[in-house]
């Protein structure tokens, strides 16, 4: 059984692209708190992002960030300029093209810009286990084929009017999803410990896997290490 797909089948995570933001400074957008994860990925330039209670963190082409709870935050062309709210410089824009554009004299920069929605009536052992901002720079994506495939690929149907672009769409900002915390699950050091984290270890991955399987059994540390080949010491 592969514990991560099982439990975001059972949390019904689902990718809702929202915006491709094109800016040029100065600008700043600040989105409210939703109950929704929310992603960016830089395609071009560079910006900050903004989280209330942390310092501002810069962001450039291809850095990807997951916002898994969906926090209040802000990408700006300044780490401490103004702010507009998302739903005042949305309002002013065709949505229908999914594109957010705010003029300037200033650098530019290109975000993608997205939401997941989950199941508000299911508990979220994946989502509250995992920091306020995952945070994937540049030369992490990059040296992930699928990771930096797979925005290729949505930059692409987002570029163009092809059809079935939408089904498209959909699609990978799910598939996005799973390579960011695969990458995270891969390159993350903080302190602490997770179940998320341990599946990066080949026999304690297949020990969740046993046990998620079968919550009901009276596991013990040896019958575990016998199932999964090694010994009690090892497990332990």
């Amino acid at each position: 059984m592969d514990v991560l797909s099982d439990v975001l089948a059972a949390t019904r995570i689902g990718g809702v692209l929202s915006a491709r933001l094109s800016a040029s400074a100065p600008w700043g957008l600040r989105m409210g708190t939703v109950p929704t994860a929310a992603f960016h990925a830089v395609t071009q330039g560079a910006c900050w992002l903004r989280v209330e209670g942390s310092e501002p963190r810069q962001l450039v082409a291809g850095d990807v960030v997951l916002l898994p709870t969906g926090g209040g935050h802000a990408l700006a062309s300044d780490p401490y300029g103004p702010l507009t709210p998302y739903e005042e410089v949305a309002s002013g824009q065709d949505l229908s093209t999914a594109e957010i554009d705010i003029p300037g004299r200033g650098p530019s920069v290109r975000i993608i810009c997205g939401a997941y929605r989950y199941d508000a009536y299911v508990s979220h052992p994946l989502l509250t286990i995992l920091p306020p901002v995952l945070h994937l720079p540049a030369d992490q994506t990059a040296a992930r084929g699928d990771l930096a495939t797979t925005l290729g690929m949505l930059a692409t149907e987002l570029g163009g009017r092809f059809p079935g672009s939408q089904t498209i769409v959909d699609r990978l900002v799910d598939v996005l999803f799973v390579h960011i915390l695969r990458q995270w699950i891969n390159a993350n050091e903080e302190p602490g410990a997770s179940w998320l984290v341990a599946l990066r270890d080949p026999e304690i991955a297949r020990v969740i896997s046993l046990m998620h399987r079968d919550p009901a059994r009276a596991w013990t540390v040896e019958g575990l290490a016998r199932a999964v080949g090694v010994s009690r010491a090892t497990l332990a």
